[in-house]
């Protein structure tokens, strides 16, 4: 159910880097928007199952990130629009297609 946010995750990494690019200098825009259970805000703090995970993998990898909740409609047109931008949840739907890979 989760793949979705990796397919786009490593999709925003490889188009936003050239090979001259060290990743590790990057930092993440990551958007979202209120959708409890999976990402919601609590006492200031984004929380919920998939919150913990964008960030785990983030931590995980090294990369520094700054985190947004936004409408959906604005954090999708974000992520469409600005370099190094993550989204999350996003569903795989038909309109969408040609903006995932693999």
């Amino acid at each position: 159910m989760l793949y979705p946010i990796f397919s786009l995750f490593f999709y925003c990494l490889v188009s936003s880097a050239n090979e001259n690019t060290d990743l590790n200098e990057i930092v993440i825009n990551v958007v979202t928007e209120n959708s409890f259970p999976y990402q919601y805000l609590e006492n200031f703090s984004i929380e919920g199952p998939a919150s913990r995970l964008v960030k785990r993998v983030l931590e995980e990898a090294g990369f520094e990130y700054s985190q947004t909740v936004l409408p959906w409609a604005r954090a999708y047109k974000y992520a469409q629009t600005a370099p190094n931008t993550l989204i999350y949840s996003i569903a795989r739907t038909p309109e969408r297609e040609n903006n995932f890979n693999g």
